[in-house]
């Protein structure tokens, strides 16, 4: 029988690896969800043809995007200054890893074999850019759809490569989710 003391250690730990859990998911969500919102400050839409053909915020059609209106130039300004400070905090991130070394970033490397705990990183940087892309190329949908597969069977390629996971059940639900979103 164990004793209480070993039973709340236990619990504690539970919930912990539990907490890191959370923490993680709500990094990814939260970065794709800041990222779509500064990119898309920055995303204008042709409207018209020749030379009365005009551009528009994609995400406020009335707002033209002129860099002479001042909204549009505040707007602007603050897109692109969230995107550098992301930036800036993702390269932080990335030499903390650099210099701390797995212990340090167990909750993102838990399940990941010690020679690839950088991994989430590279998931990270797949979603953005697959996000990125259909952003950018939502008027063309067929360059949009070659791109993001392109993205897709390199991260294939990577993962068949590293197959970073611990366990080889890990490794087949990547396999089987970077296909099914291939598709």
């Amino acid at each position: 029988p164990l004793s209480l003391r070993a039973k709340i250690g236990r619990k504690a730990a539970r919930l912990k690896k539990q907490a890191k859990g959370v923490c993680t998911g709500s990094y990814v969500v939260a970065s794709i969800f800041y990222l779509r919102t500064m990119v898309g400050g920055l995303d204008c839409s042709t409207v018209g043809y020749g030379e009365d053909a005009k551009l528009f915020m994609d995400r406020e059609p009335a707002t033209e995007c002129n860099i002479d209106d001042p909204y549009y130039a505040s707007v602007r300004r603050l897109s692109i200054i969230g995107l550098v400070c992301y930036a800036v905090l993702f390269v932080a991130l990335v030499v903390a890893m650099r210099a701390g070394g797995q212990r340090k970033f167990s909750f993102l490397a838990e399940n990941m074999r010690p020679k690839w705990f950088w991994w989430e990183l590279v998931l990270l940087v797949r979603k953005i850019i697959i996000m990125v892309l259909a952003l950018r190329t939502s008027e063309q949908p067929e360059q949009g759809w070659f791109l993001c597969s392109l993205v897709l069977v390199v991260s294939i390629s990577a993962h068949s490569f590293a197959r970073p996971y611990n366990e080889d059940w890990l490794n087949v639900c990547e396999y089987c989710s970077l296909f099914s979103t291939l598709l």
